[in-house]
């Protein structure tokens, strides 16, 4: 795996504001398999420039998300698309924001410092 940054808090940070927004859990997994049957419907398969962004080397893991990869299809929709219908549109700009924080390539998420200018707080400040 790849060594461990902050980009992964940015992401659970994006789950977190979901939920908050939702008021269930945004990807609710029974196990692992569950959980990354989860993210592949919410998110889309993951190309291999995404996984070997990840760090993703376990062999099992890399077949693990094929498999669910193979049930769930393509995952036609654009992710950002399907976060911001699933947030809704009470908060302006949230689903926005979280799309950015939820990428497979942490390199391609929000840092913290452009998650706190970003313009959903200036909505919100209001």
């Amino acid at each position: 795996l790849a060594p461990a940054t902050t980009a992964i808090d940015l992401w659970s940070l994006g789950c977190v504001l979901a939920e908050m927004a939702l008021l269930r859990p945004l990807m609710a997994g029974d196990d692992t398999g569950d959980q990354l049957a989860e993210i592949v419907d919410l998110m889309g398969v993951p190309s291999n420039e995404e996984m070997e962004a990840m760090g993703i080397e376990d062999v099992g893991l890399a077949a693990a998300i094929g498999v669910v990869a193979t049930g769930k299809g393509t995952g036609a929709s654009c992710p950002t698309v399907k976060i911001t219908k699933l947030v809704g549109t009470d908060y302006n700009g949230l689903g926005e924001l979280v799309s950015q924080l939820l990428r497979y390539d942490p390199h391609e998420r929000l840092t913290a410092q452009d998650f706190m200018t970003d313009k959903f707080f200036f909505h919100v400040k209001r």
